[in-house]
């Protein structure tokens, strides 16, 4: 466990508890080992603090001082057990939103401080539209992972590329580099077609011990499937299609393990919604459940073995619940309570 010395001493004692329950992932040699960097605990002072409603808290944009509605964001807790979020600010990217992230950190889920937007730059590569960004912890830095979407000079191409950019203190970040062109057999990127050159919405995980990515990509069978890549000598490529795991619309991808089995989140728009999928194994063979969750964009940060720490988008908020690894559309509740929580939305 991290040491929190900025905290006072009722939450370090209950930390103190928490670890005797906490674990990111299962100690069997027979199940897949799978955390999602860092693999650092939602501290109890920020689960269970004073909330506005008493089963949810959330960052609403009015409140930081941003007029775009939320979209893909990620959420990290950083050494001294402050709470960050990352968003994609707006929805009409083709009218001009997404050229930058949202940034706001909060320690107690009421007050929340908005921090300096995100745009990331390369020199060697346009990065028009900035979406759906990824931070994990690895090698004492923080790294950002991306889509870049060139757009503006080839509108009709759509040309969308997976970077990284790094960062000590979560405030300053570097210059961006190239991740991954997601060229492959079961894809069509790089074929120059309108519209096909997928790749976004990065998910990093760990799985026994090797840091492995999910992305959205286009399938040459014209729709949008799941991709899983991996970091060989330093340098990422894809090394499957998750097959079972395809649909007209397949985005923000988000993944967490409860006793051994993997549990997949993917907003499936022909659906309607976003769907559930669960596997022993990244590869599969996955099963959809029939589960469609209220929200989407989903993020999941570990409080405990049987709970995990959740965050969704939802009108003009990203909303924060407490998660049932077994019964996925029990925090739906908190929405119908709240009759879809119309006041949020952005006019």
């Amino acid at each position: 466990m991290l040491t929190r010395t900025a905290i006072p001493l009722l939450v370090i004692l209950a930390l103190s508890l928490l670890t005797a329950f906490s674990a990111c992932s299962p100690t069997d040699p027979t199940v897949p080992v799978l955390e999602e960097p860092p693999c650092e605990p939602v501290p109890l002072s920020i689960v269970d603090s004073g909330r506005r409603h008493p089963d949810f808290a959330f960052l609403r944009m009015p409140d930081v001082g941003d007029t775009k509605q939320p979209m893909d964001h990620s959420i990290v807790v950083d050494e001294s057990g402050v709470l960050h979020c990352f968003w994609i600010r707006g929805s009409d990217w083709i009218g001009g939103d997404g050229i930058d992230l949202g940034h706001a950190s909060t320690a107690d889920m009421i007050t929340w401080s908005p921090h300096d937007r995100v745009k990331p730059v390369n020199p060697d590569y346009s990065i028009d539209r900035v979406w759906a960004p990824q931070v994990i912890r690895e090698d004492s830095r923080w790294w950002m992972y991306f889509c870049g979407v060139e757009f503006d000079s080839i509108p009709a191409e759509n040309v969308q590329r997976i970077f990284v950019t790094s960062s000590t203190d979560l405030l300053d970040w570097s210059e961006a580099e190239l991740v991954l062109e997601p060229r492959h057999a079961l894809t069509t990127w790089g074929s120059g077609a309108p519209w096909s050159s997928d790749a976004r919405d990065p998910v990093l995980f760990r799985e026994n011990g090797a840091l492995r990515m999910l992305l959205t990509v286009r399938h040459v069978d014209g729709g949008q499937a799941i991709a899983l890549a991996d970091r060989a000598a330093g340098a990422w490529s894809v090394t499957a299609i998750l097959d079972s795991v395809q649909g007209r619309v397949m985005e923000s991808p988000s993944l967490y393990e409860h006793e051994g089995t993997l549990h997949l989140t993917v907003n499936n728009w022909t659906d309607g919604g976003t769907r559930v999928w669960t596997a022993t194994d990244v590869l599969g063979p996955w099963t959809k459940g029939p589960e469609i969750l209220r929200g989407f964009a989903f993020e999941f940060l570990p409080v405990g073995n049987d709970a995990q720490f959740c965050s969704r988008v939802w009108g003009s908020s990203i909303l924060f619940t407490r998660f049932d690894p077994l019964d996925h559309t029990a925090s739906n509740a908190v929405f119908e309570d709240c009759g879809g929580m119309p006041a949020f939305a952005l006019k």
